[in-house]
C-alpha cells in the first residue's frame, strides 16, 4: 500500500491553520487582559494523529509490545528449561516452533507499517537510482582506467626488473674475472714453486752422487691441474616493494607493488600448498564415507523449524500464537 501524500499535506495545512487559530486567541486574550484582567481562555484543536506519526520510532514501538512481552517471558522459560526426557524434548521444540510464528507475525506487522513501507519504497527507489545513475557509471570508468595504470606500473617494474638484472649480471662477472686474475696469479706462483723445488732437488742429488752419500729428498709441491673456473652467484639484494602514490585535495591513488600466484598445474603443486576442501570433504561424507585419514566423522543433530501461516489467520489464531497452548 503507498503512502497517501495528500493526506499528509491536509495534516500539514491543517496544523498551520490551528497555529495561526492559537495565535489570533493568545492575541485577543491579552487585549481582554488590558481591559477585564479576567479573559475567557480558548484552547486551539490538537491534532493528536498525523501522517508524521508514522516516522516517530517511540509510537512505532508500541506496536510490538505483545510481542516484546511474550518473548521476555519465553527467554525466562527457555532459560529454566531442562531437555532430559521426551516430554521436556517436546516442550522445547513447541518453543521454537511458537518463536518462529512470532518473528513471523512480528515481521508481518513490521512490513505492513505505513511508514516503513513508504521509506522502503523510498529506499528501494534511491538506491536503484544510485546504483543505475551513480555507482555503475563510476565503476564503469574506474575499471576503464585501472587496467591502464596496472599495466603502465608493470612496465615500469619490468624496467626496472632489467635494469636491476643487468647491474647484478654486471656485478656477477666483475667478480668472476676478479676471482679468475686471483686464480691464475696463484697458480703461476704455485708453479714457480714447484719448478724451484725440482731445480733445488736435482742440485742436491748431483752434489749427493759426487760426495757418494743417499740422496736428501725435497719436497716438490703437486702439479696442479688447468684451473677451471667454478662460481657460485650470491643472490642480489631483495628490493622492497615500491609503493607509488598521486594525491589531490580530498584523496589520494595508491598503487603497490604485491607478488601474487597463479595456478597453472595443480598437479604439480607440492602438498604442503593445497588445502582441504571442506566442501568436498562433506560432499564425500554425505554419500557414505565414514573413514577420511586426518578428520573426525560424526552425525550433528540440529533442529529446523518451519512455519506455515495458511492456517492461522485471523485474531483468533494470533492470539493461538501469543498464548501458546499452556504447556510451558
Amino acid at each position: 500500500m503507498a503512502f497517501d501524500f495528500g493526506e499528509l499535506d491536509k495534516a500539514i495545512e491543517k496544523q498551520e491553520m490551528n497555529q495561526t487559530l492559537t495565535h489570533v486567541i493568545e492575541q485577543k486574550s491579552d487585549e481582554s487582559k488590558a481591559v477585564n484582567k479576567k479573559p475567557e481562555v480558548k484552547m486551539a484543536e490538537v491534532v493528536e494523529t498525523t501522517p508524521f506519526d508514522h516516522f516517530d520510532i517511540e509510537k512505532t514501538k508500541t506496536n510490538f509490545i505483545q510481542y516484546q512481552t511474550k518473548i521476555s517471558d519465553l527467554f525466562t522459560k527457555a532459560s529454566e528449561l531442562k531437555v532430559v526426557d521426551e516430554v521436556t524434548n517436546k516442550t522445547a521444540n513447541e518453543m521454537l516452533i511458537q518463536l518462529s510464528q512470532i518473528l513471523k507475525l512480528a515481521g508481518q506487522v513490521k512490513d505492513n507499517l505505513p511508514g516503513f513501507k513508504v521509506a522502503r519504497e523510498f529506499k528501494n527507489s534511491v538506491d536503484k537510482f544510485f546504483r543505475v545513475d551513480i555507482t555503475n557509471p563510476i565503476k564503469s570508468i574506474q575499471d576503464h582506467l585501472k587496467p591502464k595504470i596496472s599495466k603502465y606500473a608493470q612496465t615500469v617494474a619490468e624496467l626496472e626488473r632489467r635494469k636491476k638484472e643487468k647491474e647484478e649480471k654486471e656485478r656477477q662477472e666483475k667478480l668472476q674475472a676478479e676471482s679468475a686474475k686471483q686464480a691464475a696469479i696463484d697458480a703461476e706462483n704455485a708453479r714457480i714453486e714447484r719448478e724451484e723445488a725440482i731445480a733445488l732437488q736435482a742440485k742436491l742429488d748431483a752434489e749427493a752422487d759426487a760426495a757418494g752419500v743417499e740422496r736428501v729428498e725435497v719436497e716438490i709441491p703437486p702439479e696442479l691441474p688447468p684451473i677451471e673456473m667454478t662460481f657460485v652467484e650470491t643472490p642480489a639484494e631483495v628490493v622492497a616493494e615500491k609503493t607509488e602514490k598521486v594525491a589531490i585535495d580530498g584523496g589520494t591513488s595508491t598503487m603497490k607493488g604485491e607478488w601474487k600466484c597463479e595456478i597453472i598445474d595443480e598437479d604439480l603443486i607440492p602438498p604442503q600448498y593445497r588445502i582441504p576442501s571442506q566442501k568436498l570433504l562433506d560432499e564425500a561424507v554425505k554419500a557414505g564415507v565414514r573413514e577420511i585419514p586426518g578428520t573426525k566423522i560424526f552425525e550433528h543433530f540440529e533442529p529446523r523449524v518451519r512455519v506455515s501461516m495458511k492456517n492461522l489467520t485471523g485474531q483468533a489464531a494470533i492470539d493461538q500464537i501469543m498464548d501458546g497452548e499452556g504447556k510451558f
